[in-house]
């Protein structure tokens, strides 16, 4: 659809929606507790920066009642998290045609359906670049403060959304950092709250641990071996390196040192990428399809090495430490770090190793464009081979000492 026509529908579902958050004030008053709402309403790696957030928010408001808005999809990651009173689910869908009008009737049916009985006195929208549905529900949410980032952070101003984000924000950040995970902090630093620890942070219980040791006792994984989690697939087919040369690398890794290798993903191509991983490699454990987002965690906890794509299992990988290789699509481009992927959404805090083509094939100065493996193609085998070397070396040398 029209840009302008999604702008316009968007500035007039905030005008009509006055009288009703005008309405849910009136009918909840603030309490002596205060009702604080995040919106993230988004994908696994996204939600994985966002962590960090949630507990310096729990810092700065230890007596508050702090909600959060998810996707189905990151439900099991949030709902452990000792920071977060409430977990709501809101449903959405993520490709479809007509996908405003998808997203539209998907924040309305919520609002009526959960937000009904509810009114919030602070909500926060920590996500850099502002969008639709977490703008949406953040205004329905019916605070008097609602807080995000600044469309004019984008380096073309206003030009998808034309405002037509920020109205539904009392306040707006727009200083623009060099990560995700500060971008997402800044949101308290606007209240003046300070930032005492920024690393990551996951959550597991012991039924997910017991699933885990289950599941890898009944793969008859030897535990005193080196263990290297794959994850071959992302959500995006430009972004993924090809099957081959993952196996390729993992020949010449077992050739020489003791491991064990982990198949991680989700999904129809993740199931598709291991069946010929295997094929190739029938000593690899493949768990794709077989775990829960606590038990990926459980696993990676386990582990020592990540080797994989620029998709959310890399973040998980960096929250829990692993040392290893995450292979990016895209050149580092010059300017600030948010017009780079590959540094805006880097392994926070990290001991991975970013690989990506040294230079862009044509049309793909400024980001891959193509709709399947193009320039992530550039990576070579013995590339990767030496990087993961190198980590190897690294974490062996740092246990030795």
């Amino acid at each position: 659809m029209n840009k302008y026509i999604e702008a316009s529908i968007s500035y007039l579902l905030y005008a009509v929606g006055k009288p009703y958050v005008w309405y849910k004030r009136r009918r909840f008053p603030a309490r002596e507790k205060t009702r604080i709402l995040v919106v993230r309403v988004d994908a696994l790696g996204d939600m994985v920066l966002t962590l960090p957030f949630l507990r310096e928010l729990r810092v700065a408001y230890p007596d508050a009642e702090i909600t959060i808005v998810c996707s189905q999809l990151v439900l099991d990651l949030v709902e452990k998290s000792p920071y977060v009173d409430e977990v709501l689910v809101c449903p959405v869908v993520r490709h479809a045609k007509h996908l405003f009008f998808h997203r539209l009737n998907e924040c309305l049916t919520f609002v009526r359906e959960v937000f009904r009985g509810r009114c919030f006195d602070l909500a926060f929208s920590p996500i850099s670049v502002p969008n639709y549905i977490n703008a949406w529900l953040n205004y329905f949410s019916g605070a008097t403060r609602r807080i995000g980032n600044a469309e004019s952070l984008q380096e073309k101003k206003h030009t998808k959304y034309m405002g037509s984000c920020d109205v539904f924000f009392t306040d707006h950040v727009h200083t623009l950092a060099h990560h995700e995970v500060e971008q997402t902090l800044a949101c308290l630093e606007l209240l003046h709250h300070s930032i005492h620890d920024t690393s990551l942070e996951l959550w597991t219980d012991a039924k997910d641990r017991t699933g885990v040791m289950r599941l890898l006792k009944e793969a008859d994984v030897v535990m005193k071996r080196k263990k290297i989690v794959v994850c071959m697939t992302t959500s995006a087919p430009t972004r993924n390196w090809p099957v081959g040369n993952y196996i390729s690398v993992c020949r010449q890794i077992e050739q020489k040192y003791d491991v064990e290798f982990f198949l991680l993903g989700a999904g129809d191509t993740a199931t598709r990428a291991a069946k010929q991983f295997c094929a190739a490699m029938p000593e690899a454990h493949d768990f794709t399809n077989k775990t829960n987002l606590r038990e990926t965690v459980a696993i990676m906890q386990l582990a020592d090495f990540h080797l994989g794509g620029d998709t959310g299992t890399a973040h998980i990988a960096a929250a829990c430490g692993l040392h290893g290789v995450e292979l990016f699509a895209s050149v580092r481009w010059e300017g600030h770090a948010m017009e780079d992927p590959s540094q805006w959404f880097a392994p926070w805090e990290s001991p991975l190793q970013i690989i990506q083509p040294k230079h862009a094939l044509p049309g793909c100065e400024h980001g891959c464009v193509a709709k399947e493996a193009h320039c992530i193609k550039l990576i070579t085998v013995n590339e990767v081979v030496q990087a993961m070397e190198k980590a190897m070396e690294r974490k062996d040398s740092m246990e030795d000492v």
